[in-house]
């Protein structure tokens, strides 16, 4: 038997105390479906071709086969519905059938409840099935059913489809698809399924129209959105504009405040480097003053000499001797030569040799 939940014996209406399914745990819509005659279709004699599905069932202590045709896509149809509707098989079948038929039709379990015969309300001779009976809201609630009599209570909810037995092109599936997904994201699928149903049948017209509708719908409010964005991205813009400037003169101030700073900081160090000229300048002052009262002490300078590798004036030298009275203790050498000198009688353009005069005098 199936692992899904098992969901007690529906009591009358007058009665209910609790619904039939436990309390939604996603935000996802409910989907209905029907079993026999809308997914697969059983009957106890064999078709004229292979049967999909042979199950042995006990029923008045008799094992009988049930030879079961699966409608073409109910696979991929649970499969794709299952991502986006809680789904529940809903049959007026009894479940000692209908369990064992759902574990091979439905292996990856994305119908996630079963209800059998016995939740369904009977009436006259009929089992409806009472979609209030749920404890979901209607408006997020949608059957799928080849008996518009199984819904009769919620006409607003059900959409009717093709009874089907063996048809192996049958594509009634696929095209249902396209209307429940469609109906997966509108706010009330009652407003849109009552715009589809014709004399309990499917107006494909109708769904194209309305469908036309709501794109139009859509591509209005994406235009509407798309100004509102426009005014908030303008707004947006000029803040950031705003913004920008206060920036901008954050940063021209900050470059003129440190303008500022560079001159003071400039002017701080011309003034320092000026007094420490100064000071160089006083320094060198001292010590050239210094340097000259030692050279004064060891070599004394006469005050018209203006260095001391002055060329010496032969003529100079000579007044000096003449006016010297006492030429006795001079140099040998020099005496001769001043002596053919006055000869000569050429004083003036004597050839004067003053290494020959230095190298004379410096040993005195």
């Amino acid at each position: 038997m199936s692992n899904v939940q098992n969901i007690p014996e529906v009591k009358p209406s007058s009665e209910l105390t609790s619904y039939l399914l436990p309390k939604l745990s996603s935000n996802k819509k409910t989907l209905v479906l029907d079993l026999d005659e809308t997914l697969v279709h059983s009957q106890f004699q064999p078709f004229d071709v292979p049967s999909d599905i042979i199950l042995k069932i006990e029923l008045e202590n008799e094992l009988h086969d049930i030879h079961v045709m699966v409608r073409p896509g109910v696979s991929e149809f649970l499969k794709n519905m299952g991502k986006i509707y809680e789904i529940v098989i809903f049959t007026a079948s009894v479940s000692k059938y209908a369990d064992p038929l759902l574990d091979i039709i439905d292996k990856e379990k994305n119908c996630k409840f079963r209800l059998f015969r016995e939740h369904c309300t009977p009436i006259n001779t009929c089992y409806v099935k009472e979609i209030k009976k749920l404890g979901r809201e209607l408006k997020n609630v949608i059957i799928v059913d080849n008996s518009p009599m199984s819904y009769a209570l919620n006409p607003e909810n059900g959409i009717p489809i093709n009874t089907w037995f063996d048809d192996k092109s049958d594509r009634e599936l696929y095209n249902i698809s396209s209307i429940l997904e469609f109906l997966s994201f509108v706010p009330d699928v009652r407003n849109y399924i009552s715009q589809f149903i014709v004399n309990d049948e499917i107006s494909y017209t109708n769904v194209i129209n309305v469908f036309d509708k709501y794109n139009q719908m859509l591509t209005n409010e994406k235009i509407s959105t798309s100004v509102n964005c426009e005014n908030i991205n303008n707004k947006s813009n000029n803040e950031l504009i705003d913004e920008n400037k206060n920036k901008n003169a954050k940063k021209i101030f900050n470059k003129n405040n440190s303008k500022t700073k560079f001159k003071n900081k400039e002017n701080k160090e011309n003034k320092e480097n000026k007094n420490t000229l100064n000071n160089k300048i006083k320094k060198n002052i001292t010590l050239n003053n210094l340097k000259q009262k030692e050279n004064k002490k060891i070599l004394p300078i006469s005050k018209n000499s203006k260095s001391k590798s002055k060329q010496f004036n032969p003529k100079s030298i000579i007044a000096n001797i003449d006016k010297n009275e006492n030429n006795e203790n001079m140099n040998p050498n020099i005496l001769n030569i001043l002596n053919q000198t006055t000869k000569n009688k050429t004083t003036k353009n004597i050839n004067f040799n003053p290494s020959t005069i230095i190298a004379s005098v410096s040993p005195i």
